[in-house]
């Protein structure tokens, strides 16, 4: 018995070693070492230990993009965290399946298992994943339109935040607030909050926090009609994300200066950095990135009059839409579509 719990805390160690290297290869190759590990600890009612392995299991396939899978070991967890009466164990458990069902967009069983989660991690005391519960809370009723209930929830986790002095949380939190002025057309006040997140974020030294910033800064300009400003904030983005290899930020930043350049009319710089980061969007598979980006470029081929090149990126934008289910995209490119056959008189 000794000798199989042993070997059973053994396959644990290891796998979560070789989970810990955060590739894609790596967490997949952890999947099987954790399930045996699991089945170990099962057979010897080790339950404690068997959590620990489903909620690693869950944790990696929502790394992995496996959003069902995920859901089904954390429910796994959550009943047999409950009979031993683990709090803190229900408390993540509870949390990390609303964070689940916030990324399938089932807003309101996210908030379902977030409000249930809040007051466990109340109640045992740890400040820091109430403080990020709030936040998430908040994110929910953002999502759904509802941004007065947003800023209360995000007030809540910025004052927890700076209470307890975890800076990046608390850049985080400045953020989603600025963002929520934004959303609301109250741009000063975004730009208050977006430049004090700035401030924490580089105080930190959280590098891509202060890159995703700098970005949202460039929105709101952009917001503004402040072109030059927007297209100053984004370009300092961009080296910061490169520095630290995240594609998909530079991606991101690059679609968003080819946006301000289009915008005033320098439809071939536009061009030359769309391009860039449709290359990028395809190296890391973003099918949503990417379908954006042949939507733009096909947006400026049309401004040129090149309708034969804006109906070749626009007919290669549709499926993606459809593939990701993102009706409102799918609907823009056929009305694009339909514009050009119009213009050209086919229609």
């Amino acid at each position: 018995m000794e000798e199989k719990y042993d070997k059973a805390k053994q396959l644990f160690e290891e796998s979560k070693m070789i989970a810990n290297l955060r590739t894609a290869e790596s967490m997949r190759a952890a999947l099987p070492k954790f399930e045996q590990a699991r089945q170990l600890f099962q057979e010897l009612n080790a339950q404690q230990e068997e959590t620990y392995c489903l909620v690693w299991l869950g944790s990696i396939n929502d790394s992995l993009e496996n959003k069902q899978k995920a859901l089904d070991y954390f429910s796994q967890a959550l009943p047999i965290q409950r009979a031993i009466n683990d709090q803190s164990g229900q408390a993540t458990a509870l949390h990390n399946i609303g964070q689940v069902y916030s990324d399938l967009g089932e807003k309101q069983k996210a908030l379902e298992f977030y409000n249930e989660s809040l007051p466990l991690f109340r109640l045992i005391g740890y400040k820091p994943s109430e403080a990020v519960t709030l936040c998430n809370i908040g994110k929910v009723y953002s999502d759904l339109g509802e941004k007065q209930k947003a800023l209360e929830f995000y007030n809540e986790s910025l004052s927890l935040f700076h209470l307890i002095g975890y800076k990046p949380g608390e850049a985080s939190a400045l953020a989603n607030i600025g963002n929520i002025y934004s959303d609301l057309g109250e741009n000063q006040q975004a730009l208050k909050f977006l430049n004090e997140s700035l401030s924490v974020s580089h105080e930190a030294g959280d590098k891509r926090f202060e890159a995703v910033t700098l970005s949202y800064i460039g929105n709101v300009h952009r917001n503004l009609d402040e072109q030059q400003q927007a297209l100053k904030f984004y370009y300092e983005s961009l080296p910061l994300y490169r520095a630290l290899g995240d594609k998909y930020g530079e991606a991101a930043a690059l679609n968003y200066i080819g946006l301000v350049y289009s915008f005033i009319g320098e439809k071939g710089q536009a061009l030359k950095f769309y391009n860039e980061a449709l290359l990028l969007m395809r190296a890391v598979r973003d099918t949503q990135g990417e379908a954006y980006t042949l939507d733009f470029i096909g947006g400026v081929y049309s401004a040129l009059g090149e309708k034969e090149k804006a109906l070749k990126f626009y007919n290669e934008s549709l499926p993606l839409f459809r593939a990701i289910g993102d009706k409102s995209g799918e609907a823009r490119m056929l009305a694009c579509i339909d514009a050009v056959y119009s213009e050209s008189g086919e229609k």
